[in-house]
């Protein structure tokens, strides 16, 4: 394949007059491979060790950003209990719990409460202990990814800045469906598309959302059956060990989704909250283990932003269908990547580590196509470090109405859309569709 994107340096020279600024620079970011990927890897291991270990601690030691009423770390409390309570007292997840993480989280939730008596620790180091092994492997499959591309960006990009996104990295569970994510373009990139959809499959297992994503992958598979057989494969492998316990794990997501309001640090809600700083009637709620924002219309916002949502999917899966060639990894992260900006900054709830999501098909994305991805993954980074000021930094002031708070917060908002406008925008022209006869030969050997 050649490298999408990338400008000759002596055609830049030659027609320099009708190039910017920006297009040059990106260009030779773009273009930008290391002498020594060798060395590269061992450098980012080194900076991993050391970010993580800062990372880490700091989540551990929540009290060190000196307001004792915001506990990044107060979800692994709830953690905690539910692996006792399953562990200790016998308790059946769904059936005598009611709880609405999904079964592919509570590898994660559980493995902390084994760990942390051995090893001497709380459980809380062990969750973070947990989670930064969990990093380590979405690293390992990018590396994997880049020595396949010859793109290093998006590992570098996955080391440097996901600790910015601060605690919550580290005291939630959703780096694991975002690293499954990972896996599913990194096997996606190899052509082995029922594998693909294996770990989409358990990615939504884990964390509802990567279900929005099984349609890109299955417009672009060739291999469409074998991207809904690996899907359902995936999904039965998380689900085995409470298959008796369906009913009650579909109930329970159902309560708790169809009785979510809206949150407020979501776009609709963030207007709201912005409006309530200027006089507008609206309470603060907190239930189901968020903050929302309820007010006169914060229902009808909350239905606006589920519709906007069913399109988006819709809309961009039609757009990947037209726009990107079958097979092609790199449009279907591109895809992937805009479509999960979007959801977010279009959903009714926006929670900071959310962020990660996004964050891990933005790194799959610059090792796949770096010089489209990387107008949206710059904006990303902003969102990033702006979400870390949202929470915990600033996130008291947004209950004050602090102009900085809500400021942070309008303008994070706004450019996660942007980040999904950006890598949308691109989707023609990563890798678009071969002529009819070119594709069925193209796809004739293309392994499942």
């Amino acid at each position: 394949m050649t490298l999408t994107g990338y400008v000759d340096p002596s055609a830049i020279a030659a027609g320099a007059g009708s190039v910017s600024p920006w297009t040059a620079r990106a260009d030779r970011i773009a273009s930008w491979r290391p002498r020594s990927p060798r060395r590269l890897v061992v450098v980012l291991l080194i900076v991993f060790v050391a970010s993580r270990l800062l990372a880490g601690a700091l989540a551990d030691h929540p009290m060190a950003y000196g307001d004792p009423q915001v506990d990044p770390g107060n979800d692994v409390n709830t953690f905690a209990d539910v692996a006792r309570r399953a562990l200790d007292e016998g308790e059946r997840p769904y059936r005598d719990q009611g709880i609405s993480y999904p079964p592919g989280a509570l590898a994660v939730i559980d493995s902390p409460h084994v760990l942390a008596p051995t090893l001497g620790v709380t459980y809380r180091t062990a969750f973070i202990g947990v989670m930064v092994l969990v990093d380590a492997f979405g690293a390992l499959l990018l590396a994997l990814l880049a020595r396949r591309t010859g793109h290093w960006h998006g590992l570098v990009a996955w080391v440097l800045v996901v600790p910015l996104l601060g605690p919550v990295v580290y005291t939630r569970f959703d780096l694991l469906p975002a690293v499954l994510t990972i896996a599913a373009l990194e096997r996606a990139s190899a052509g082995r598309w029922r594998a693909a959809g294996a770990f989409l499959g358990a990615s939504a297992f884990t964390k509802v959302y990567a279900v929005f994503l099984l349609p890109h992958a299955w417009v672009v598979s060739p291999r469409r059956r074998q991207v809904v057989i690996g899907a359902a494969l995936g999904a039965a492998i998380t689900m085995a060990a409470f298959v008796t316990e369906f009913g009650d794990l579909v109930r329970s997501l159902i309560a708790d989704q169809g009785q979510r309001g809206l949150h407020w640090e979501s776009t609709w809600g963030s207007l709201v909250l912005t409006a309530r700083a200027f006089g507008y009637p609206a309470t603060i709620v907190t239930q189901y283990g968020a903050v929302d924002i309820a007010s006169g219309v914060s229902r009808a916002l909350t239905l606006t932003a589920s519709v906007v949502s069913l399109a988006v999917v819709v809309l961009t899966a039609r757009r990947c269908a037209e726009s990107v060639r079958r097979g092609s990894a790199p449009g279907l992260a591109m895809a992937m990547f805009g479509t999960l900006a979007l959801l977010l900054g279009l959903g009714s709830v926006y929670s900071p580590q959310y962020v990660l999501w996004v964050v891990a098909l933005g790194a799959a994305a610059l090792t796949l196509e770096p010089r489209r991805a990387l107008p949206a993954g710059t904006a990303l980074l902003a969102v990033v470090v702006l979400s870390h000021l949202v929470y915990p930094v600033l996130w008291r002031g947004l209950a004050e109405g602090a102009p900085l708070s809500l400021a942070v917060l309008l303008v994070r908002n706004g450019l996660t859309i942007a980040v999904g406008a950006l890598a949308l925008r691109e989707l023609a022209r990563t890798d678009p569709p071969l002529p009819a006869s070119s594709e069925r030969t193209a796809t004739a050997g293309v392994p499942s």
